[in-house]
C-alpha cells in the first residue's frame, strides 16, 4: 500500500505544476503589468497636462471664441441631460 502511495505522489510530481514556479511566473507578470500601467498613468497625464496648457493659452489668445464654444459645449450637455432625465421621468409614470 505504501509502495502505491510513493507512486502515486511520483506520478503526480510529474503531472501537477510546481506552485512555487507558478507563483513566481505570476508575480512577475504582474510586476510587468504595474510598469506598463505606471507608464501609461504617466502618459495620461503629461497628455493632459499638454492638452491644458495648449486649452488655456488658445482662450488667452482668442478670449471671444472661448466663450462662444463653452457656451456651444453647455447648451450641448444640457441639452442631452435634459433628454436623458426626461426619459427617465417618462418611464416611470
Amino acid at each position: 500500500m505504501a509502495n502505491m502511495n510513493n507512486e502515486t505522489l511520483s506520478n503526480a510530481n510529474g503531472i501537477v505544476p510546481d506552485f512555487r514556479t507558478s507563483k513566481e511566473a505570476l508575480e512577475k507578470k504582474a510586476m510587468i503589468a504595474k510598469n506598463k500601467v505606471g507608464a501609461m498613468a504617466s502618459d495620461l497625464a503629461d497628455t493632459t497636462t499638454e492638452l491644458y496648457s495648449s486649452g488655456r493659452d488658445y482662450v488667452k489668445e482668442n478670449p471671444v471664441k472661448g466663450m462662444a464654444i463653452a457656451a456651444a459645449v453647455g447648451a450641448v450637455a444640457g441639452s442631452i441631460l435634459t433628454f436623458a432625465l426626461r426619459g427617465k421621468s417618462s418611464k416611470k409614470h
